[in-house]
């Protein structure tokens, strides 16, 4: 498989995955009265890369959320998918996806809830 090939198929599974988000959070809105969301972050730096937040940028969308929703975690939501919680009108939960140094670093000190 070529490289341009390997991109073009990159870029259809990242469209692909967009649209079943999409129609996930249709679905949602349809059957349920309550907004639960759960962001991925992948890098917090200026590292340049695609896959990462500012710190700055990450501090504002944590800020944003904390005046807009309610934290919960995981396990909460998973409570709430089987119905045997009720969760306030608007959930978030933030997860990050590869564990690098700078999300302990930079995330978890400004994110960490008991702080």
């Amino acid at each position: 498989m070529s490289i341009k090939s390997e991109s073009v198929s990159i870029r259809c599974i990242f469209i692909l995955k967009n649209i079943l988000c999409l129609i996930f959070y249709f679905v949602c809105k349809i059957t349920r009265q309550n907004e639960v969301s759960v962001l991925e972050y992948h890098s917090i730096g200026s590292n340049g890369s695609f896959y990462s937040v500012d710190e700055r940028e990450f501090k504002r969308q944590i800020d944003y959320l904390r005046n807009n929703y309610k934290f919960v975690s995981l396990s909460d939501i998973e409570k709430y998918v089987r119905n045997d919680l009720v969760l306030h009108r608007k959930s978030v939960s933030i997860t990050f996806d590869d564990g690098y140094y700078d999300n302990y670093l930079k995330a978890y000190p400004y994110s960490n809830p008991y702080r």
